[in-house]
């Protein structure tokens, strides 16, 4: 038998052959097996199905993911259709497949916003360009999935974002400014998640920050505030794993290194900044000494101290030294130990 499917892999005729797979066998694995299959060999045989099978093929595909019934399934059958989309929607050879996706990012159903969301990442990262007009678009469908009520849907729509910075950047006012609306959804992703006990998204929405930051377009340009803000709290924030927080505070350093003009003309937010920073300096770290002395672990007096260093360093010595300064005074004069020591 495995010798037979060899043979066959290698004819176009595979294609119809492991769609009836997918459709009618009773095995969710073996379902997703044949998606798995049919994804490696649709490529070398695309271009070789008639007019007509490569239509029905397509409307198979758009039908069971709508249909299948099994998540990791679909999740494999969307696969098939991401590698066809590659193929045919830079030739406008599928053209309802955005307009589905779309519905379905607006419908009821958790699971086809995620699959229209994990579609959407996908031909951003391989065919971004052939997005172009619908991008605007496209940036608010993954904004309000930033803050939808599913978990599955937040996180997919943050893996969409990543190559959505690259295509922004390169494009015109009107995507720019669309993707400030994304910004404030990422950040409310970022607050909902922290309290929600999803630290994997938190850290995956300061790494999309510093993402933002590095690129010459404003990306962040009304929010640069908000973000240092909200990053400087989720720094500070004692409840959360110190990888978390370390994330949070690289963004307030990329910002300095990169954003310095901007960062120093909001000036409440950078002095509150340097005031929760010098607290957290002051910050004792679990474990005691021993954790302090440990040189694999980031305490979060260290992790302040960088911060601060990065500050004076990018920044007008006027905003950082003087009231680093004035903290260091007034802490010197602590009852507590740490705040002495910090």
């Amino acid at each position: 038998a495995e010798d037979a499917f060899k043979a066959l892999s290698l004819k176009p005729e595979v294609v119809p052959e492991l769609l009836q797979r997918i459709q009618h066998a009773p095995d969710p694995q073996v379902r997703q097996l044949a998606a798995v299959l049919l994804r490696k060999r649709i490529t070398r045989h695309w271009q070789h199905l008639p007019a007509e099978a490569r239509r029905a093929t397509q409307a198979f595909l758009l039908q069971h993911m709508a249909s299948e019934q099994v998540h990791y399934v679909r999740r494999a059958v969307a696969d098939v259709a991401a590698v066809v989309a590659k193929h045919t929607l830079p030739r406008n050879e599928w053209p309802e497949l955005l307009g589905v996706l779309h519905q379905w990012s607006q419908g009821g159903s958790a699971e086809h916003r995620e699959l229209a969301l994990m579609l959407f990442a996908s031909l951003a990262e391989t065919i971004g360009d052939a997005l172009a007009p619908a991008l605007p678009e496209l940036i608010r469908v993954i904004a309000a999935g930033l803050t939808d009520g599913s978990h599955a849907v937040r996180a997919a729509a943050l893996a969409a974002v990543e190559p959505l910075v690259g295509l922004v950047a390169g494009g015109g006012e009107a995507e720019v400014l669309a993707f400030h609306g994304l910004v404030a959804s990422m950040l409310e992703c970022a607050k909902h998640s922290a309290t929600g006990g999803h630290e994997e998204d938190v850290v995956r929405v300061c790494q999309l920050l510093v993402d933002c930051v590095e690129v010459a377009a404003p990306l962040l340009a009304p929010h640069l505030a908000a973000v240092v803000g909200l990053c400087v709290e989720l720094g500070g924030a004692r409840q959360l794993e110190l990888e978390t927080r370390e994330q949070a505070l690289q963004v307030v350093s990329w910002v300095a290194r990169y954003k310095p003009k901007q960062l120093a003309r909001s000036k409440p937010v950078l002095k509150g900044a340097v005031d929760a920073l010098c607290v957290m300096a002051c910050e004792e770290a679990e474990g005691g000494a021993a954790a302090e002395e440990d040189a694999t672990v980031l305490t979060p007096r260290a992790m302040a101290g960088q911060v601060l260093d990065t500050l004076a360093l990018h920044l007008p010595s006027q905003h950082v030294l003087p009231q680093v300064l004035a903290f260091a005074a007034t802490a010197a004069h602590s009852q507590a130990a740490a705040m002495r020591c910090g």
